[in-house]
């Protein structure tokens, strides 16, 4: 064994694996490649946690009271809901949700570029303010 491992430039923890693969799930799908996503996800957020999550954050709304996520969470754990999903997760729930907007941290850019006018002293911006005197002008 250790001489094919060597010549097959595997290893012999490698070696078993195969073994053990083509023993379970037969010859033909021993070498395919396996999918590498986990087979549960025990932290997903359950449904019944989102909508928890959504009608909350209405009935906030409807109470004209701030209905962000912070406040949503702060809302929840008020009330002892359990779990109570983080700040990053509720605002990606309303985001799929469609009820919030994205609003994106970068800036566009479009911000990044400087105003220069083709020719100098063609464009003069002025900031101003205009005062009016009260009393005697002449003193």
């Amino acid at each position: 064994m250790s001489t094919f491992c060597a010549e097959h430039e595997i290893s012999r923890k490698t070696f078993y694996v195969i073994r053990a693969r083509t023993r379970t799930d037969g010859a033909a799908t021993a070498l395919e490649p396996r999918s590498r996503r986990p087979r549960s996800s025990p932290t997903k957020i359950t449904d019944e946690v989102k909508e928890q999550a959504l009608s909350v954050r209405a009935a906030m709304e409807s109470s004209g009271l701030d209905h962000g996520p912070i406040s949503v969470h702060d809302k929840m754990r008020a009330m002892g809901l359990d779990p109570v999903p983080s700040i990053a997760s509720l605002a990606r729930i309303f985001r799929e949700a469609g009820v919030a907007r994205l609003e994106p941290k970068k800036k566009p850019r479009s911000a990044w570029r400087r105003f220069v006018y083709p020719a100098p002293n063609a464009c003069w911006q002025l900031d101003a303010t205009e005062y009016v005197l009260t009393g005697d002008a002449s003193a």
